[in-house]
């Protein structure tokens, strides 16, 4: 017997004694296989052949890479902001975190009683605890707090500001969204050469009209979005941005009541903005004098870093910054993404300073505005100005 392997010539009629295999098993190979096999398209790769899904999810995929980029990075995007004090100075800003489906109604914040308080009961950074604020935006986290008994809350201006084409500048301006657009680039040129050689392999059979139209249509798309992917991405980052922040933000205490749907009052030459709680009566911070700190003196920060909420840190006054008209505090206390807006308070619980900006590629180097330009933006607390001096 011939094995059809080798050819080897041999008596046995199961094994080939030369290469071992059996002969069984070469005759029970599928013909048709072989031939499936024999006449495939040379021109055609095995991952040519594929349907609409994946061309539209690369269609998009730049697009998508601003919510993907803000919500699942744990570091802060480089701010644009004209105010921050060199090139390398960034807006501390927060990602997207999931917070607990809390949805009590609006009403005043808890009283306390003078025995229950904090502050009467020498606790005076719980007493700052209370009186700090969680924000959500579509945005990301950020922080606030109380400064007034009237429910006045301070927070920085970048972290309620919702205007849909700064932050898409912002965005694109971005070091990381660039390389990721880049990367998409490189992506979608990839999808284009893969759909064209799918369709010119399909091109002359007639059973492949509709995937024919389908491959045109989502290749126009595409070459859309690679003429100008920056374009793209601004006019969907604008259009998800306007849908987001219809409702507003909300801010929530840490007794555990939420008020949403809120609005915020814009400071003109600071970052700082001013949002009334829909409350008769709030525990707050009182202010303190930033003039009277002394360098190396013990501060505070209470925030919202990355979802952690209500999180005390803790560092020394590191001195004054100048930068034309903006003076800002330096402190090593910790500033991380969701800090921004916090309180900078001291150890008998005085609030001296919003917490605002890091300096990039450094640790320990944090800044934040002076609590008399919260009361130089807005004269509606000039009555609390007056608690400074007490």
């Amino acid at each position: 017997m011939e094995c059809p392997k080798c050819r080897h010539l041999q008596e046995a009629t199961d094994k080939c004694e030369s290469c071992g295999v059996y002969f069984s098993k070469l005759s029970s190979r599928p013909a048709a296989t072989q031939s499936a096999r024999r006449d495939k398209p040379r021109d055609t790769p095995e991952d040519a052949r594929f349907g609409a899904g994946p061309i539209v999810v690369t269609a998009v995929v730049t697009g998508l890479l601003v919510f993907g980029f803000m919500r699942g990075r744990d570091k802060e995007p480089t701010s644009t902001d004209p105010r921050r004090v060199s090139e390398r100075v960034i807006l501390v800003e927060g990602p997207m975190a999931a917070l607990p489906n809390q949805t009590a109604p609006a009403m005043p914040a808890s009283v306390q009683s003078k025995s229950d308080n904090p502050s009467e009961s020498g606790r005076p950074l719980e007493a700052a605890r209370d009186a700090t604020v969680l924000i959500e935006t579509p945005l990301g986290l950020g922080t606030g707090f109380i400064i007034s008994e009237q429910c006045h809350v301070i927070t920085n201006r970048h972290v309620v500001e919702m205007d849909a084409a700064q932050v898409a500048e912002g965005v694109v301006r971005d070091r990381d969204t660039q390389r990721e657009l880049r990367e998409a680039e490189s992506r979608l040129r990839y999808s284009i050469a893969a759909a064209e050689q799918r369709l010119r392999a399909i091109r002359n059979q007639p059973a492949s009209n509709l995937e024919q139209a389908t491959l045109e249509r989502k290749i126009e798309e595409m070459r859309k979005v690679l003429a100008d992917p920056e374009k793209y991405l601004k006019n969907y980052i604008v259009k998800a941005v306007d849908e987001a922040v219809r409702d507003g933000f909300s801010a929530t205490l840490p007794d555990g009541s939420r008020y949403d749907s809120l609005d915020a009052k814009l400071a003109d030459n600071a970052d700082l903005a001013l949002f009334r709680l829909p409350a008769k009566f709030c525990t707050h911070i009182r202010p303190g004098r930033s003039a009277d700190l002394a360098y190396g003196q013990r501060l505070y920060t209470i925030g919202n870093p990355s979802g952690m909420t209500y999180t005390l840190t803790s560092g020394v006054y590191s001195g004054e910054r100048v930068d034309g008209d903006l003076r800002l505090l330096q402190t090593d206390a910790p500033i991380n993404p969701g800090n921004s807006g916090g309180p900078l308070i001291t150890e008998d619980g005085r609030v001296i300073g919003v917490n605002t900006m890091v300096l990039q590629g450094t640790q320990g180097i944090g800044f934040a505005l002076p609590i008399e330009a919260v009361f130089d933006a807005f004269p509606e607390l000039d009555g609390v100005r007056a608690e400074a001096a007490q």
